[in-house]
């Protein structure tokens, strides 16, 4: 089937796929307790809290909705009776839907994936799945219809759309979904209060339980000094929320002591020098900041021989070694993005150190002296024209010399915010409007989109144990999910304008 941009059933599709991204689950849940425990990954959605926030009573009133209803009606009216009443599925939209996925330990190129829904109504339930192309069969206290490369089963407490890789065998997998025992459920987990008691519109929940039992997994975690036990029980937890004005989201990670130990010492635990402060302000996008941590990663790879002896054997064109780069930065590092430019600035630990680095750059035709601390990348190394500055005991990259030269000097200096995270990212939606062009978005989509969410700001902070993340709309009254439906509308009515007018 062939959906053009001016379809209606185009629209209505969208609008309820992105239905599927929001959840505020309740205490009386279904669905959950036949979520199995070695799932690696589980997604909570809430369509009712969702069709609330989209103002779904005022969306049926739209030009898009209603042609694609009387599109739908002319050839399948039961099918457009549930589209414009979505309570009438049997599914219990006021519970949680699910969205897993499991992985075949012995043969880890099978992926499961099931979208897991509890039944409010299971005569309607039954009516809906009539609608299916295919043959019901009976399961094992279940039926069930193969759909081409799917499968839809259901009983009287649960609803399961499934898929998988072309080998799998779809209808075993269904089976042991409702063979979940309460020993077997993913709510047999001590870990699992977060993701269960949610009240996010989007809560997810990560688990890392399965990967030691892949062979392949195991073998490479061997190779790397890393017990496989110690991954057992380490999880992640994430929710978004869509708000007036704002989305909000939040994530955490609890991993064993042994495992963690591998990554925690290549960062800090926030920047030690002020270097988004040197950044120019005007036509600033973007900005990042990240604290990573020569030292510790020194003291990593001194434990790991075999890792350091690889990052040797890649430098040893250049005639360096991997201590010789740990010793010449600091390892804080700020970039802005600018219209059509981009500024990196890192700190110089050690001036000596870091000039065998920039000698090595020579010796290979990377880059050629300029004089005065300034050296031009060479034309077969970076298009368009790129240079590095070293003054201040800082390195400073980007497009104009003379622009780097002022920002080591200070010059323009603002009195910033101090970056207190070990990774930190803001960014201005306006300023980012020549993206928008660079991925060929139309000008007037870009326009029209940055007229409904004209300045938003994002802003992403990560610490060693969670990230934050919040993004916000100069209207403070609007949610962001009414107002993409507002944009779907104008969109829909923009682009039959045009047909009828060709």
């Amino acid at each position: 089937m062939h959906f053009e941009l001016r379809s209606p059933l185009f629209f209505l599709i969208l609008v309820l796929l992105f239905a599927s991204c929001s959840s505020k689950p309740k205490d009386t849940d279904t669905a959950l307790k036949y979520i199995p425990s070695d799932a690696i990954s589980a997604t909570s959605i809430h369509l009712e809290t969702l069709l609330e926030k989209m103002d779904f009573e005022g969306m049926k009133q739209m030009s898009f909705f209603k042609d694609a209803l009387e599109e739908v009606s002319k050839t399948d009216p039961e099918l457009a009776g549930f589209l414009a009443d979505p309570w009438s599925m049997g599914i219990a939209l006021d519970k949680p839907i699910y969205v897993i996925q499991q992985v075949n330990t012995k043969n880890p190129s099978e992926v499961f994936m099931a979208v897991m829904a509890s039944v409010h109504d299971a005569a309607a339930v039954n009516k809906m799945m009539s609608l299916m192309e295919g043959e019901r069969k009976n399961g094992s206290g279940y039926e069930y219809v193969e759909i081409e490369e799917a499968l839809a089963a259901w009983n009287e407490e649960l609803v399961v759309f499934c898929s998988g890789t072309e080998s799998m065998d779809l209808q075993k997998y269904a089976e042991q979904l409702f063979q979940t025992t309460p020993e077997e459920s993913l709510m047999s987990r001590s870990d699992i209060q977060p993701f269960s008691n949610s009240t996010h519109d989007i809560s997810t929940m990560l688990t890392l339980d399965a990967i030691p039992d892949i062979s392949d997994a195991a073998l490479a975690l061997s190779l790397s000094g890393i017990s496989p036990e110690s991954l057992k029980g380490g999880h992640a937890f994430g929710y978004l929320d869509f708000g007036n004005g704002a989305i909000d989201g939040r994530a955490t990670w609890d991993f064993d002591r042994e495992f963690s130990k591998h990554f925690a010492p290549f960062f800090k635990d926030k920047p030690q020098k002020n270097l988004l402060g040197l950044l120019p302000v005007e036509g600033l996008a973007m900005e990042m900041s990240g604290a990573l941590s020569p030292e510790g990663i020194h003291l990593f790879l001194s434990e790991r021989p075999q890792y350091k002896s690889m990052a040797n054997y890649t430098l040893q064109s250049a005639g360096l070694q991997v201590d010789d780069v740990l010793e010449a930065l600091g390892g804080d590092l700020a970039v802005g993005v600018y219209n059509q430019d981009v500024i990196m600035v890192t700190d110089v630990k050690d001036s000596k150190a870091f000039d065998k680095l920039l000698e090595a750059g020579r010796k290979l035709s990377l880059m050629t002296d300029s004089g005065d601390g300034i050296y031009r990348f060479n034309d077969n190394f970076a298009d368009p024209e790129m240079y590095l500055v070293v003054k201040n005991n800082l390195a400073l990259l980007g497009s104009d010399p003379q622009v780097l030269a002022d920002i080591a000097e200070g010059k323009g200096k603002k009195n910033r915010k101090f970056a207190e995270s070990l990774f930190s990212m803001s960014m201005d939606l306006v300023g980012m409007r020549w993206l928008m062009a660079d991925m060929d978005l139309s000008t007037g989509l870009a326009d029209d989109f940055i007229a409904a969410f004209g300045g938003m700001k994002a802003d992403v902070q990560v610490d060693r144990e969670e990230m934050n993340v919040r993004m916000d709309m100069e209207n403070k009254d609007a949610n962001i999910l009414a107002t993409i439906i507002m944009q779907l509308e104008e969109a829909y009515q923009s682009e039959n304008e045009n047909t009828l007018n060709f």
